[in-house]
């Protein structure tokens, strides 16, 4: 009866905070859908700021989206130093076994290597880890859950969770195929 359940559930939340900038993040959507081997298995979860300048033309064309299982949050603006407060609220919405926290100006590359990566990470499913791959850190569900609210946390979210992980025996160091660039540019 549990494995129902399990089979049920997407294996991966990709978790991305946004502000003022919807081309970029267009393209990071698209860079998902067009790398994923079946979307059925990814949940994507946006989260904007409800002060957001351009929140209408996001909502509008956000649907235009509707085919890459993407769900739209707003709420308060916390800041780009918050980031973490932000993954915080999307984590509970998110439903996937494996989160991905991403950004708006990331983008998966289109290239063979990348295709199907998500289904490369069900082997981590139901695992207590954090995994750590060239520029993306991930963790599944249950390492959330062990180690509570990432925006209580002391040290840096991407640097200082590691050493964190690794102390606790809650890491991997995994040759993800998952390939990323940022452009840090805005909208």
């Amino acid at each position: 009866m549990k494995s129902k359940n399990k089979s049920k559930n997407k294996i991966i939340s990709i978790l991305i905070p946004s502000r003022n900038r919807y081309k970029l993040l267009k393209e990071c959507l698209y860079s998902i859908f067009n790398s994923v081997h079946n979307i059925a298995n990814v949940e994507i979860i946006v989260r904007l700021d409800d002060d957001d300048p351009s929140l209408k033309k996001y909502f509008k064309k956000i649907d235009l989206l509707s085919h890459l299982s993407v769900k739209v949050i707003k709420g308060e603006r916390y800041g780009y130093s918050r980031v973490t407060t932000y993954f915080d609220e999307m984590i509970p919405l998110s439903k996937g076994d494996i989160i991905l926290p991403f950004s708006d100006d990331s983008f998966i590359w289109d290239h063979p290597s990348c295709k199907g990566w998500e289904v490369d990470l069900e082997k981590f499913r139901g695992k207590k880890l954090l995994i750590r791959s060239k520029s993306l850190p991930m963790f599944t569900r249950s390492f959330y859950k062990e180690m509570g609210k990432f925006s209580q946390l002391t040290c840096a979210f991407d640097t200082g969770l590691p050493g964190i992980a690794k102390a606790k025996g809650m890491y991997i160091d995994y040759k993800c195929i998952i390939c990323t660039q940022e452009i840090h540019g805005t909208d």
